[in-house]
């Protein structure tokens, strides 16, 4: 379905009439803007702030835009305040929406491409578990024909790489490839020795990441200074 144009008075109905119709009207009144964001994160939640960012060009339809608004509502009512952004509290919220009907998949997450991991989430949310198994069915249907094997530490390592590059947060970086992989609880803890072992060296590739990210960005003023000055410049890539 394709998406209609969204701007901030809209947005601001669309959070005012979710709260009254979900909660009853009991989340303080957050001013939702429609903003581009870092990473093509698709919605954000700030709320000492009171304020919810949605990442309209990011969506490719109004239900997303829709479920979105929804995922950062839960964070705006969770209370808790306590572990990770998706802990406990944020499931609770998430599996009162489910209970209620509510327009939400919440098998995805404010980042794209990382699936949430249904293993992550507690049992007493059994609703929150069924609806993030079936996102991760769906995501791995193009997928039935190949021999799946069981993913590399190389790969999760090039996969923090590349959120350095992208100029995510360590901490973003962690919650969202950690659910991605399954080597995160819902407490925001490493499940295993081999995956707090995993997350030290993941550290390390995200460093890496962002340290190619500041040295790319540092070339690219350098090559648009000397353009700018008028000066015939020639970039080149070494390859090793």
């Amino acid at each position: 379905m394709a998406k209609s144009e969204w701007t901030q008075i809209r947005l601001q109905r669309l959070f005012d009439r979710y709260n009254r119709l979900y909660w009853e009207g009991r989340i303080p009144r957050f001013t939702v803007l429609a903003r581009a964001l870092r990473g093509g994160f698709l919605g954000s939640c700030h709320s000492a702030k009171r304020r919810i960012d949605i990442n309209v060009k990011a969506h490719a339809s109004d239900g997303g835009i829709r479920e979105t608004m929804l995922h950062e509502m839960a964070h705006a009512a969770d209370r808790s305040r306590k572990g990770p952004s998706h802990g406990i509290g944020f499931w609770a919220q998430i599996e009162h929406l489910l209970r209620c009907g509510a327009p939400i998949d919440p098998g995805g997450s404010e980042m794209p491409g990382i699936a949430l991991s249904a293993s992550s989430i507690p049992k007493r949310f059994p609703l929150s578990r069924k609806a993030v198994s079936k996102a991760a069915a769906r995501s791995l249907r193009p997928f039935q024909h190949l021999q799946l094997g069981v993913v590399r530490d190389e790969e999760i390592l090039g996969t923090f790489e590349a959120a350095g590059m992208q100029g995510l947060s360590w901490k973003g970086a962690l919650a969202g490839i950690g659910s991605q992989y399954s080597f995160l609880g819902i407490a925001g803890k490493p499940v295993s020795r081999k995956a707090s072992s995993l997350i030290r060296q993941g550290e390390v590739a995200f460093r890496e990441g962002r340290r190619l990210r500041h040295e790319e960005r540092r070339i690219d003023a350098v090559f648009n200074a000397a353009k700018a000055a008028g000066r015939t410049v020639t970039r080149t890539i070494e390859v090793t």
